[in-house]
């Protein structure tokens, strides 16, 4: 699993996910994400196996995990302020730029 660390890392980079946004989606905690990105992980135990499947998704998984990043994001800027905020503007400019824009 020496490969795990850099396609965790690139996945990580490639949808600007921070650990934390990692936990979030694959359950497995931010200390244990830090210990795989640092190759101190060697064991394919139940966390592992997650990081795994979030390190090779395909495509379409990978627009749906964005997706779901970028609508969390907006229901949180939403919450916080209710009006159309920078950052309402781009969470939604970020889920039209995915799935289309309305017709």
């Amino acid at each position: 699993m020496a490969w795990l660390p850099s396609a965790l890392k690139e996945r990580m980079k490639a949808f600007g996910h921070t650990q934390c946004d990692v936990e979030r989606l694959t359950g497995v905690p931010q200390p244990q994400i830090s210990k795989v990105l640092k190759g101190a992980r060697k064991r394919l135990t139940a966390p592992m196996k997650a990081l795994c499947r979030y390190a090779e998704t395909g495509e379409s998984r990978a627009a749906e995990t964005r997706i779901s990043v970028l609508a969390g994001q907006l229901v949180k800027a939403v919450a916080k302020e209710p009006s159309r905020t920078e950052a309402v503007e781009s969470a939604l400019e970020g889920l039209i730029a995915l799935v289309g824009p309305s017709k």
